[in-house]
């Protein structure tokens, strides 16, 4: 079943896995392991997996009980009597109630929830050029295209969420005869633009290719297309 909110996209995958086998396969084929943020979100997820037995895998891994997403989010709901001390029971299921258990991550009957964003970002830095192609690899669809402000917000947002810094590619490239700026997918980049001081890199000076950097408010820059950084990819 998939369920749907502003964005994310929730999918029970009914076959049974370990939990590092249903990270592997969610991180393959969507963005990662269900994380859960409060209440709301938890009661969407909760209705997500209905269709399960009784219990699926989340994200939350115990090395302090963090999200395996690198989402920042404290809340959480255990069970009664949870989480348990035992040290071997170090990954979390949601019951049929909502609530949270700790069990061992080598229980393999537990169907899982995998999660959607738009967005996904690269473990890996590379050149903008390899980024183009990682991009179109699993289910990438490209290279990320930023349009509107609020694009730019729900890039802003989500990167923040995850806790990502720094420069990060987007398919945002300079033609290098006749200096005009272009998105990787061949349209142009329209009224609404974002460059770091306002102002367009322009030929003889500029770098040919662009990323954004969250450090400047998450503007975009000029960049050799050279230079090795962490990728943003959209998402089907």
């Amino acid at each position: 079943t998939d369920q749907t909110d502003l964005t994310f996209s929730y999918h029970l995958i009914t076959e049974n896995k370990t939990w590092y086998e249903a990270q592997s396969y969610c991180r393959k084929n969507y963005t990662d392991l269900v994380s859960i943020r409060d209440q709301e979100q938890n009661e969407a997820v909760k209705k997500a997996g209905m269709k399960s037995s009784d219990f699926f895998w989340i994200g939350l891994l115990r090395d302090d009980w963090e999200w395996t997403d690198g989402g920042r989010s404290a809340y959480r709901n255990w069970d009664a009597g949870f989480p348990r001390s035992p040290t071997l029971s170090n990954c979390t299921q949601l019951t049929a109630n909502g609530k949270w258990q700790n069990v061992p991550c080598s229980n393999t009957a537990i169907p899982v929830l995998c999660s959607n964003t738009f967005l996904h970002v690269s473990e890996d830095r590379m050149n903008w050029e390899n980024a183009l192609y990682y991009c179109k690899k699993d289910n990438r669809t490209g290279l990320l295209h930023i349009h509107t402000e609020s694009d730019h917000n729900e890039v802003k947002n989500e990167l923040r969420r995850r806790g990502i810094s720094g420069t990060l590619w987007v398919g945002l490239g300079q033609s290098q005869l006749f200096g005009f700026w272009f998105w990787s997918d061949g349209s142009d980049l329209g009224s609404w633009t974002n460059w770091v001081g306002g102002q367009v890199p322009q030929l003889p000076l500029s770098q040919h290719c662009g990323a954004i950097d969250t450090e400047q408010d998450f503007k975009w820059l000029d960049k050799n297309c050279r230079y090795a950084f962490r990728v943003l990819c959209t998402v089907k």
